[in-house]
């Protein structure tokens, strides 16, 4: 909170690690002439066991000469929602779950552990920067009804109060019993095997009902299907060249994160969904395998090897890649045999 409140610099790097200036003494560290000082709290127990607190000066790690830039290690969307799955906070029953649903959940759950409004909404504010996901939090950050920021500002011991709660609400989310969550297939057992983090697009993707998806979600089974096949519509409708971002797995294949951008996915000009992906997912491989590269020598995996190998490599992956969208392609013909689409 102190933080948060001050006009330090180095509050807009985001750097979150902090030193006392004896730390940074008995390390040997020198610090930048330009190096700012935050008065923070350093709480210690006394001999008789009572809590004391006192004012120390720390000083940010960009104002250490010696402290190397901070990179933040992202946990993936997947994780976080599991986090909450398995302690039964979060239910997905269409094949479809997204962040949105998490952070309602958790509204949920400080209440039902007592929480006022500014706790629950502090609570889901907290878990949702906590968990360190690599997305836009300006979009997710819940919002607070006037008459709380009339009461906060009136009285600003009230956010150290629902702070102190909101602590003890995640605390006991964590202790929560860890149940593993069931593998789950579509009903009708096509396309078990497909997921979809659908991270956000710059076009309106709507679902059957006229739903737009919501942005960082994921998707399973015949949703992740039936995304693809609105995807395709709303580029097929789209006259601009707007971006969708998403990862796709399907079976032992991951490709992980796509740019889709504009008619990049080929839906205009595809029938099938699987030959547009055959299209896009294979475009850099058959880029290497048609046109070699002059250099001897890459990196795979932290290894370097020889440019024969690594078109081998390649080889290998495409031949994979295309006996696994065969079996897509063979559940897509399936699954259009079956259902009556609009798409």
């Amino acid at each position: 909170m102190r933080l948060l409140a001050s006009e330090n610099p180095s509050i807009r790097l985001a750097d979150p690690r902090w030193y006392k200036f004896e730390d940074i003494e008995n390390n040997g560290w020198s610090l930048k002439n330009s190096a700012t000082p935050e008065l923070l709290e350093e709480w210690t127990r006394t001999a008789a066991g009572e809590l004391d607190c006192c004012l120390r000066e720390f000083y940010n790690a960009s104002d250490i000469l010696e402290k190397g830039d901070w990179t933040p290690e992202f946990l993936s969307l997947e994780t976080a929602l599991e986090f909450l799955q398995t302690r039964k906070i979060l239910e997905v029953n269409s094949g479809i779950i997204s962040l949105q649903d998490a952070m309602n959940s958790i509204k949920k759950y400080a209440e039902s552990q007592g929480a006022d409004e500014l706790t629950a909404i502090l609570t889901v504010q907290s878990w949702l920067v906590e968990s360190a996901l690599n997305i836009k939090l300006n979009s997710f950050l819940p919002l607070y009804p006037e008459e709380i920021l009339t009461a906060v500002e009136n009285d600003a011991g009230k956010i150290f109060a629902a702070m102190s709660n909101v602590q003890a609400v995640l605390k006991n989310l964590r202790l929560e019993k860890i149940i593993p969550v069931a593998e789950s297939t579509s009903a009708a057992g096509l396309f078990g095997d497909l997921k979809i983090v659908y991270h956000g697009s710059e076009l309106d993707i709507k679902n059957a009902s006229g739903v737009n998806y919501p942005s960082e979600s994921i998707l399973t089974g015949a949703a992740a299907f039936e995304f693809l096949a609105m995807l395709r519509a709303a580029e097929t409708l789209s006259a601009d060249t707007a971006s969708t971002w998403l990862d796709f797995s399907y079976k032992n294949y991951s490709h992980g994160k796509i740019l889709i951008a504009g008619n990049d996915f080929g839906f205009r000009n595809s029938e099938a969904i699987a030959d547009s992906l055959r299209e896009r997912l294979s475009r850099y491989r058959r880029q290497i395998l048609d046109s070699p590269p002059e250099s001897t020598k890459y990196v795979s995996n932290g290894n370097t090897i020889d440019a024969e190998e690594f078109l081998n490599l390649v080889q290998r992956e495409e031949k994979f890649f295309q006996s696994v969208m065969d079996e897509f392609e063979v559940e897509e013909m399936r699954y259009l045999e079956t259902h009556s689409t609009n798409f």
